[in-house]
């Protein structure tokens, strides 16, 4: 779905309470019905595919890369070159509202020596750990464009 896009969800009444009722408002045996609009997205952009080893998308992983963050007017707000690569630590743009990490998102699935420009909207970008030396606004609209020097996939730990 594109962003501004509408969709009508319908989950069947088995699928959701079945006979178990919640209220007037939702009696037993009830179909659930969502009116869904896509109001903004995290936009990821393959500009080159690598051909290393791959960010694991099913657990966690700890990306080294360079990038380029801008603003919304194109100003260089932070970046970090291949002689000063940036280690991306897991949990480091998880945000409470979002319940997911965006880098963790975002490069899941990239390859080393990949390219990729991601487009994170404000309400994806949270406020780094305040022990985390960083540059980068939060909240706000940032342009990144990433490339995977490094990875490391941590071993799967319980699901939360």
């Amino acid at each position: 779905m594109k962003i501004g896009g509408v969709r009508r969800l319908i989950i069947p009444a088995a699928l959701a309470y079945g006979s178990q009722s919640r209220g007037e408002k939702l009696p037993a045996n009830s179909d659930l019905v969502f009116i869904i609009k896509l109001v903004d997205a995290l936009q990821i952009v393959d500009l080159t595919i690598g051909d290393g080893t791959e960010a694991d998308g099913d657990g966690q992983f700890v990306p080294v890369t360079t990038f380029r963050m801008t603003n919304e007017a194109g100003e260089t707000v932070d970046k970090a070159e291949s002689s000063d690569p940036y280690v991306w630590l897991p949990g480091e743009m998880a945000g409470p509202a979002t319940g997911f990490d965006t880098i963790q998102v975002a490069l899941a699935g990239m390859r080393v020596g990949g390219k990729r420009k991601i487009v994170i909207p404000a309400q994806f970008n949270p406020p780094s750990p305040p022990q985390l030396p960083t540059r980068r606004p939060s909240n706000v609209k940032l342009t990144m464009e990433v490339e995977l020097l490094a990875v490391r996939n941590l071993p799967a730990g319980p699901r939360r």
